[in-house]
């Protein structure tokens, strides 16, 4: 937007201090040009692949369970996604995601993260001191990711 500066006549001045007698006078802009309202031009919904609406049926059924079942979620629509994440009510140091790994498998993970690096990598130490405690209750074994060039650490099934 350019703005044109002026200096304010006796006329203008007797106009601006009508409504504002105790003010000092001041310059009185006036709007040369200003931008428009920019046309949004819609091209329709986007189509879904085959593979995304996949996605979404999977994702569609699992957050019903979830927000059924558990009531673990109030997520209602799955979006043509390849992963999901999902807060923890109990804590802002981690949430729980579930995606599509290679070969059809499906990954569900706990991501540790409170935003420091080193409380990251205490909280996963003293997890992964019961390991196998852990594995032995959930029926498999995990991959424990400590992931020591990254701010946060994940366990995944």
């Amino acid at each position: 937007m350019r703005l044109k500066f002026r200096r304010a006549t006796a006329s203008s001045k007797k106009m601006a201090l009508r409504g504002f007698v105790s003010s000092k006078p001041a310059f009185l802009l006036n709007v040369v040009c200003q931008p428009t309202e920019p046309t949004i031009i819609s091209e329709g919904p986007k189509q879904v692949s085959e593979t995304g609406e996949k996605y979404r049926t999977y994702f569609q059924g699992l957050i019903d369970e979830l927000r059924e079942k558990h009531k673990f979620t109030n997520a209602r629509v799955a979006q043509p996604q390849i992963r999901y994440s999902f807060a923890s009510e109990n804590s802002k140091n981690y949430h729980y995601g579930t995606s599509f790994a290679g070969g059809g498998k499906v990954r569900s993970e706990i991501y540790l993260d409170c935003g420091d690096k080193l409380k990251n990598k205490q909280i996963f130490d003293c997890l992964s001191t019961q390991k196998e405690q852990v594995e032995q209750e959930l029926g498999t074994k995990l991959s424990w990711e400590r992931l020591d060039d990254k701010r946060a650490c994940r366990i995944v099934a």
